[in-house]
């Protein structure tokens, strides 16, 4: 949490509480690793400036078309 900053801290503590909030009612805690992993890999780019500057600089090029993604039916 020390490469993030206050704001980064503060949104991470918001959705880790809501999705904790979540978990316990589900009943299932499981819910809680996806949050921490995306908050580990963003504080892991904010600690590596090289790869943090990487990351954000405009993209010099067009990657093509993305496909879209089928959502199956429930």
């Amino acid at each position: 949490m020390r490469f993030l900053s206050e704001a980064a801290v503060r949104e991470f503590l918001v959705e880790f509480v809501e999705t904790a909030r979540a978990a316990v009612d589900l009943d299932n805690v499981s819910l809680l690793a996806p949050v921490i992993a995306v908050w580990k890999s963003t504080a892991l780019i904010h600690a590596d400036k090289n790869l943090h500057r990487e990351l954000t600089r405009p993209a010099s090029e067009d990657f093509g078309p993305v496909e879209s993604q089928k959502v199956p039916s429930e």
